[in-house]
């Protein structure tokens, strides 16, 4: 064998391990943006609702100012809610998309704040029902205050609590782990750790967890 075919050889064995290695690391990114560990992995920072213990997990990256998670949050109470609180374990987490929502970071600090007094879904629910008043509101921590005592929490605590380093590292980890898992915008879902893409309507995400529910 002479030394010009050894070369070229060289050059394809080359060339193939090449793109073979190329091909894995597109696969490697593929597999993290459908199944992403940062996504699947719960903690200890977590509000969860439904059943813990369900096999299929919902996981959900939101936004207290952003309009489109108020018209989700309509439809998981009426279409979602009702009929699969007791077979999905559904998770929020904040994703405070503060270059267009400005205010979506106070509510975060709100809602973690209620949350340590055990009132995290309440005042969850409460910002999204009432979001076009604190929005709108010249000063909208009066409101969160106003919510806060409606919901029977200690008025000093949760004042304290909004801008405590408790809060504030708890908001930081849900948006780390945003970060991580690509999100580009609120609401976006996963289903046990894999991406959901709605084309259309909330419909599809329902018939989503309706087949993770019927595998299990």
């Amino acid at each position: 064998m002479n030394s010009a075919t050894k070369k070229q050889i060289r050059f394809w064995v080359l060339t193939t391990v090449g793109l073979t290695v190329l091909v894995l690391i597109i696969l490697g990114f593929a597999y993290a943006n459908n199944n992403n560990p940062s996504v699947i992995t719960l903690t200890a920072n977590d509000w969860i609702q439904g059943n813990p213990e369900a096999k299929t997990t919902l996981v959900q990256y939101s936004d207290f100012q952003c309009p489109a998670c108020v018209q989700f949050q309509q439809y998981f109470k009426t279409k979602i809610e009702p009929t699969l609180s007791n077979k999905v374990r559904v998770v929020y987490r904040n994703y405070p998309l503060t270059s267009i929502h400005p205010r979506a970071l106070l509510a975060a600090q709100a809602a973690e704040a209620a949350g340590l007094q055990g009132k995290f879904w309440e005042m969850h629910d409460q910002l999204f029902a009432d979001q076009s008043a604190w929005v709108g509101a010249m000063d909208p921590q009066i409101l969160f205050e106003q919510y806060a005592t409606t919901l029977g929490l200690n008025l000093v605590r949760f004042k304290a609590d909004m801008t405590s380093d408790t809060v504030k590292n708890a908001i930081a980890e849900d948006i780390a782990s945003g970060d991580k898992a690509g999100i580009e915008g609120t609401p976006s879902f996963f289903i046990n750790g894999k991406k959901v893409t709605l084309k259309n309507s909330y419909d599809e995400l329902k018939q989503l967890i309706d087949k993770s529910v019927a595998a299990q």
